[in-house]
C-alpha cells in the first residue's frame, strides 16, 4: 500500500511539474507573440506614417503650384487692367 501511495504521489508530482513547465512555456510564448505583434504593428505604423507624409508633401506641392499659378494670373490681370482701373477710380473720386 505504501508503494502505491508513493507511486501515486510521484505521478501527481510529475503531473504538477509538467503542468507548471507547460504554463511557463505558454506564458513565454505568449510574451514572444505579443512582442512580435507589437513590432509588426510598429513597422506597419511607421510605413503608414511615411506614406501619409509623402502624400502630404505631394499635396502641399500641388497647392503651392496652384497658388503660384493663381498669383501669376492675378498679377497679369492686374497689369492688363491697371491703367483702366486707375482711370475709373480717378473719375469716381473726381465725381465725374
Amino acid at each position: 500500500m505504501l508503494d502505491v501511495d508513493k507511486d501515486a504521489r510521484r505521478i501527481v508530482d510529475d503531473a504538477q511539474q509538467y503542468y507548471d513547465k507547460t504554463m511557463e512555456e505558454i506564458e513565454t510564448e505568449k510574451k514572444k507573440m505579443l512582442a512580435d505583434y507589437q513590432q509588426r504593428e510598429k513597422r506597419r505604423l511607421e510605413e503608414l506614417k511615411r506614406s501619409e507624409e509623402a502624400k502630404v508633401r505631394a499635396d502641399t506641392e500641388k497647392i503651392k503650384q496652384r497658388y503660384a499659378a493663381l498669383t501669376d494670373e492675378l498679377n497679369k490681370t492686374f497689369e492688363a487692367s491697371r491703367v483702366k482701373w486707375e482711370d475709373e477710380l480717378f473719375e469716381k473720386c473726381m465725381g465725374r
